[in-house]
Formats: structure tokens, sequence, C-alpha cells
């Protein structure tokens, strides 16, 4: 039979239904000294910028080139651009004859480049073959640099002092205007142009928060800390512009960077702040969480509802509510790692924390679109991963070794790692992209394996800490539901299976993230009506309200016969295309033109309608004779076989109605159409 095949897909659901995190890929900076990564981002085309400092020579080319950047003095900051897939694109460096350390990196939508750390002495923030010299003002001067997103130099800007500014972190609200928080000791300038901002620590040493256009122009800057220690370590901004930072406090502090005063009191050595001020640097609140010990805010994020999410480490035992009422959360050891999250006006939501009897620092927070949180740290001896009653036990290989985890929205556990070997090793900063992949960066020394799985990816440090940079995939399991019609038989989206029935099916292909997307196909294979009734004046589609094409059987069409009935002109064998939902052919009915109208001519037919009794002479004698009863809905009710006779007896069914009487005479046949 012929087939014609037409089919519709409509998807009623998707849902994600699990996670998991498959290793893509981990590379490292090194040379014979130490290479310390601190800050990690990905640009909007994927690309992966890291962020350090390194001694001596180094080779920043992941792949089998070679890439050497050579410092001037005993630390240089390095910038290292690799794509999507860890290949290498491009590695600036900057420094002079002192200590120069870059400590965080961001870029903007046209892939420029921002950075902020701390440089003495005079270097060249020009890492072409131009010169652009910048000189401390005393100990350490902080630093802003922007080059464009092939590293090209734009413009490098300075605050300077004294004493030491440090820049810590830095971000971009919108409109593109970078604000930075650190800190700073001794009366220092924060306006990088020809004016001056001149702000003085309280005590010790302050933590700032300033704002600068994308040029590196001034805007405003402000001081927060009081007679002791105070820094700010990172910053993060909302889509109004108002500005969230975290860090630590000793002792006395004031928050407002105004005039007014609004104070708070560690309960012990550092506490733990968050912070919020306007997009035009006036102060909004202030919040602390700590108790006796040392706590400290180390990183910063905001989910899609304006929460904040801090990460850090704490001793003794801590009240992790910044409200009236208490929340305490007790370390295992010397410091535990903690997350809490808070509402956009400061309120506790949750807090958790984990570790054992060492030395266990979260530095690093990031959180997605589902408000998921990711963390990264460092961890001693063994920790229980899990801030819940479950347990997930990660143990170090050796001094120390990173972990990363993940938290739901709720803080409940969802997932966690290590990275390690057999010496000392640090995920410094956590960054996710707009798929969710995982981008750790940190250092390690000696030999460490980077793939949480269970499979070893193992790098060697070529000298003491060399830098690393790693890609998790986030990989999403995802259900859907379709409904699908088809005709004759349906191939799955896998290829794998062929259905020719309909039913309830199940298909696994690969999804958008490389994990599976598991189908549940309902799927409908009607069946089209290609029964055909033959009659004296020649055949009838069964099907009713289809579209029709009769053919001969040899494939070719009959010009102008797409009726439900067709008398053919020529002697042969033909059948019907029939197309209702789906399209299929009939079987091959023989017709003879001629034969037919004398035989119908020579049959009388005579019938007792009382008794259903009929009698059917041909006219002459025949010697195969084949008699068929059919119903008006095609169906046969009757058959019967004569051999050498001219008149024949048959009964009619009881039921009234119109029947048909197909008679087949030897070579001849007819159909004969009669009341009961």
């Amino acid at each position: 039979m012929i087939k014609y095949i037409y089919s519709s897909l409509f998807v009623l659901s998707i849902c994600f239904c699990s996670i998991a995190q498959q290793f893509d890929w981990a590379n490292q900076i090194g040379g014979e000294g130490f290479e310390i990564a601190n800050g990690v981002t990905v640009d909007a085309e994927g690309s992966v910028l890291t962020i350090g400092s390194y001694q001596g020579t180094i080779d920043t080319d992941p792949g089998p080139g070679t890439f050497e950047l050579s410092n001037s003095g005993f630390d240089d900051v390095f910038i290292s651009k690799v794509d999507a897939d860890g290949q290498f694109l491009w590695a600036k460096k900057f420094g002079g004859s002192s200590f120069d350390v870059g400590y965080d990196v961001v870029t903007d939508g046209d892939g420029n480049v921002y950075t902020t750390g701390y440089f003495s002495e005079t270097i060249d923030f020009d890492p072409g073959a131009g010169t652009f010299n910048m000189t401390s003002g005393g100990l350490y001067d902080c630093f802003i640099s922007k080059l464009d997103s092939d590293g090209n130099f734009v413009w490098a800007k300075q605050f300077t002092g004294a004493q030491f500014e440090i820049g810590y972190a830095l971000t971009l609200d919108n409109d593109g205007n970078i604000i930075l928080t650190g800190a700073f000791n001794g009366e220092a300038d924060f306006d990088p142009g020809s004016g001056t901002s001149t702000l003085t620590p309280a005590g010790g040493y302050d933590a700032f928060v300033a704002k600068l256009n994308a040029d590196g122009n001034f805007i405003w800057a402000g001081r927060l800390g009081g007679s002791v220690d105070d820094e700010g370590h990172d910053v993060v901004v909302d889509a109004s512009g108002a500005i969230y930072t975290t860090g630590f406090f000793w002792g006395l502090a004031d928050f407002d960077p105004s005039a007014a005063v609004s104070n708070l009191t560690s309960a012990g050595n550092f506490d733990i702040y968050v912070h919020k001020l306007a997009a035009d640097g006036s102060f909004q609140w202030a919040k602390q969480m700590g108790g006796d010990g040392e706590d400290q805010g180390r990183g910063i994020a905001l989910d899609a509802d304006g929460s904040i999410l801090l990460t850090g480490y704490f001793s003794n035992t801590s009240d992790f509510d910044p409200g009236a009422a208490n929340f305490d959360l007790s370390s295992e050891g010397v410091y535990d790692a903690f997350v809490t999250k808070l509402d956009n006006s400061g309120a506790f939501t949750w807090a958790k924390s984990f570790g054992s009897f060492g030395e266990d620092i979260s530095f690093s927070v990031d959180v997605d679109g589902s408000g998921q949180v990711y963390l990264c740290g460092s961890f001693e001896f063994g920790i229980d991963a899990d801030p819940g009653d479950g347990a997930t036990f990660l143990i170090a290989n050796g001094g120390e070794d990173a972990f990363q985890s993940i938290l739901d929205s709720s803080g409940e556990f969802v997932w966690a790692a290590q990275i390690g070997g057999g010496s000392d090793d640090r995920a410094i900063s956590i960054q996710l992209d707009e798929n969710n992949a995982i981008y750790t960066t940190g250092y390690f020394e000696q030999t460490a394996d980077f793939d949480p799985s269970g499979e070893a990816f193992t790098l060697t440090a070529d000298g003491n800490f060399d830098v690393f940079t790693q890609k998790l995939i986030q990989c999403s399991n995802t259900s859907s539901d379709q409904s699908v019609t088809a005709c004759d038989s349906y191939t799955s989206p896998s290829g794998n299976y062929t259905w020719t029935s309909s039913g309830v099916y199940s298909d696994t292909i690969p999804n958008s993230t490389g994990c599976d997307s598991i189908i549940t196909i309902d799927l409908t294979i009607p069946e089209v009506n290609v029964g055909v009734t033959q009659t004296m004046d020649g055949f009838i589609a069964d099907a009713v309200n289809a579209a029709y094409q009769w053919i001969t059987c040899a494939g070719d069409m009959v010009d102008g016969a797409i009726e439900q009935s067709f008398l053919p002109e020529v002697t042969g064998s033909y059948a019907v295309i029939v197309t209702e939902t789906c399209t299929d052919t009939s079987e091959c009915l023989d017709w003879v033109v001629g034969l037919e109208e004398n035989l119908a001519q020579q049959i009388q037919l005579r019938m007792n309608r009382e008794s259903g009794l009929a009698q059917l002479d041909l006219g002459r004698n025949f010697e195969s004779i084949h008699i068929t009863l059919i119903d008006i809905t095609g169906k046969q009710v009757a058959e019967e076989t004569y051999r050498a006779q001219q008149q024949i007896d048959f009964f009619f069914p009881s039921t009234p109605g119109i029947y048909f009487i197909r008679v087949e005479a030897d070579a001849l046949s007819t159909v004969l159409k009669v009341s009961r």
C-alpha cells in the first residue's frame, strides 16, 4: 500500500528535575615562585578572566603553547583571559620593583576589563608598548585599571595617601559606573583626578566605598570605621544603583559616611558588617553579626528578589540575626565557614555554617536565578559540608583543600566537592556565567585533583603555589510531555525507537546542558478507513467527508477522479487514496468495462419480499458462479459458490434495507442493487 505521513508536535510542559555538576576543564598558571589568584569573572562572550599576583617568570598559556610574563620586583599583577573552553587568549601584567597585587576583576558589556588591587613605588600600568607610570604616595596605593577586551591599555587611576590604600573588590552599576571597597590607613585622597576628596580614618585603618564613572573620574567616596581596624572586602549593586558591602570591624565604628553618625559596636574582636548606601552614596542602613571571637564577612551577592547573601568565617559563638532576636551558630574549631541570607532591608532570613576543628573559611559567594547559593573556600582536616541534618564529609588530602558547595534558596544542602592534593590548596573566588556554569579560581601546591566526579584530573604546580581556574558545567536533567500525532509510524527524537501504534512512550535525549532530557510522548497514530464498496455503478469509498484520489494500480492518478464514488471508463485494477488526518491507500479492485453490462442485461431477478427468497436467472449456464450479498454499510452478509447452473435460489436476511448482489460468473461480473 502507498503511505503518506503527516505529523504534529505540541510541548505541553517542561520541568527541571535534578542538577549535577560535571567537570569541564581546569588549567594553571605557574612558575617557580608563588602565584596566587584572587578574582575571576566571565564576560558577555563567555571568556574567563583571572587576576592575581606572581613572582619570577610564569607561563600563562595553559595549553601546549607558551606565553611568559616576567615580574619586575617581588610581586607583580597578572590578568589572564581564556575562552569558554579554557583556551588561551591573552595575558597582561604590570608591576614595579616592590609588591603589587591584583584583587578583583570585572568586565562591562563591551568586554572592557576593570581591575583593582594595590601597588607600591612607581610602576607602568600600560601592558603594551606605551608607558603610563603611577607612583604610590606611601607604602601602598589603590589602583583602578581599565583595559579593552583585547587587553590594550585604556586608563589607570589611583587613590593615594601617606600610608596605604588597598582595593579589595569592585563592581559596575547599570550605567557603567565603578564602585569599589577596600581599606586605607592615614589621610588619603580618593579623587584620582585633579580635584581632592580627602578621607581620614578614625583609628588604625578604615573601610572605604568609592564611586567613579566609566572613564575613571571621581563621583564620591565615603569612609566606614572607628578607632580600631575595619576593612571592606566585597561589594555588589542592585538595579537601582544601591550599593551593598561587607567586611569586618572592631570596636565602635560609624557606618554613615556623611556628617551624621550610625554606630555599631563589635561584640568581640572583629564582627561582620553588611552595609547599604544609595546610588548617591547616602547612608541607608548597616547591620552586624558576630560574637566574642573573630568574625569576618568576605563575600556578598544579591539574588533575583534583592535578598542579600553573605559569606565568610567566624569563631566561637556568633549571633547571625542582625535584628532584636538571636540566631546563634557555634564553630566546631578555630574558624567555621558561614553563609547567611537577609532580605533587602537587612532583616534575617536564615544562616548556616559548617566546619570542623581546623580553620574552615568561605571566601566567595554567588547566586543563580533560582536563588541557589554557591560558595568556595578552604578547609583543614575534614568537614561535614551539609549544614543540615544530612552528612556530606570532605576529607582534606593535605594541609588545606579547597571546597565548593551549593545550597538551595532556603539554605538546604544541594552539593559539595573538594579540590586538592597533598599540600595547601584554596579556592578564593567563584563566579557563574549566564548558563550557570561554575568558575572557581585560587591556588594549589604540589599535585591536586580538580575533577569532583571521582575521576581524576590532576595538575602539578611548577614551583610553590600555582594559580588554577576550574570550570564545572551545571548539568540539569529535564523532563517534558509531548502530544504527537503521526501517520503509519513515528520515530522517537533520539532515533532509537520507531512506534507503529498509538500509546504513551518514553525517550531520552541530551539537553542543552549535556544531561538527560526525558520525554514522555502521548502518541496517536490514526487508522484511515480505506474500505471500498463495488457496485454496478462503479466503486464507492467507505470513508465519509475525506479527500479522495482514485488511481490505477500501476500508480497513475486518474484525472478528475476525486469524489467518493468512481466509475472507471477503462478495464483495469483501481484503488483510492483516502486522506483524513492521515493518508492511506485501499487494496486494488478489478473492473471490466462492457462485460459487466452484458451480464447485467442477461440476469433476471425475482424475489418474494415476504419470505426473502430470491431467484436469479443468469440467462445461460455458467461453469463457476460466486454470489456475494453485501448490505448498505459494505458488510458482507452472505456468500455462496455454485457450479454449472443457470438458475440460483437463495434467501435474503430478514432485516429490511438496501442490499447489493455481486455476481461473478466465469469471467463476467456485475453488481445488482436490491431493496428488501
